[in-house]
């Protein structure tokens, strides 16, 4: 029977918890072979993936029909203490989000094609810029006469500014962001695929020294 709540003392079974987007599936009975064909994974990778979930105690065989295995996740929340997968704990997301950030940025790059690319550093006073950004970079390819060609349907894109804020004011806009995209969420399942936005927030400058700026580096046509 399913719980509410687990505390996981296992490591090996709290990193499993970052395979999120497949445990999800299994909220409710389903066998591997059902969440293979919804999500259109190979039947032998989530049956291999579904074994090694129920080794770790995260999903429970739920029951058994005409031959097909049903499982179910043990709990709707799981816990384990900050500190059980030490320093790791700490960097790992980021690590991932970057890993898998640079191989698409590598691929929209590679389809792109285009050469040269140009870093264009454009400065103004603060008159000239309305938000008080002093220097705005932004990396684009030579412009082509024809209109451009959509290469993949989610494109690599890198943005971001550093400005004054009131503590209010960054809190408000960190709240806005977030609930946008909760809402997208709520779009119906599309044929393109997945895709990733990350929104990071923090106090100060990329570099020490550094002032109000922006960047942007992206495949997007903005």
């Amino acid at each position: 029977m399913q719980k509410p709540e687990i505390i996981l003392t296992n490591p090996e079974a709290a990193r499993a918890l970052r395979d999120n987007e497949l445990l999800a599936q299994f909220l409710e009975p389903k066998s591997p072979s059902e969440v293979a064909k919804e999500t259109g994974q190979p039947a032998n990778l989530v049956h291999h993936h579904a074994k090694r979930f129920l080794e770790l105690g995260l999903l429970f065989e739920a029951s058994r029909k005409a031959g097909k295995v049903f499982y179910q996740l043990t709990a709707r929340e799981f816990k384990f203490d900050y500190h059980l997968l030490g320093e790791e704990t700490n960097n790992a997301d980021l690590n991932e989000l970057t890993t898998a950030f640079v191989q698409a940025y590598q691929r929209s790059n590679a389809l792109e094609g285009r050469e040269p690319d140009y870093s264009s550093h454009s400065f103004h006073d603060r008159s000239e810029m309305p938000h008080g950004n002093q220097a705005l970079l932004i990396r684009k390819s030579l412009e082509s006469k024809k209109p451009r060609e959509i290469l993949e349907p989610h494109p690599a894109h890198y943005g971001f500014r550093t400005f004054t804020l009131s503590a209010a004011r960054y809190q408000e806009l960190i709240k806005k962001i977030t609930m946008l995209m909760i809402e997208c969420e709520d779009e119906p399942n599309s044929s393109d695929g997945l895709c990733t936005i990350a929104l990071l927030g923090f106090h100060g400058a990329i570099r020490e020294g550094g002032t109000a700026s922006a960047a942007l580096n992206s495949f997007v046509q903005i």
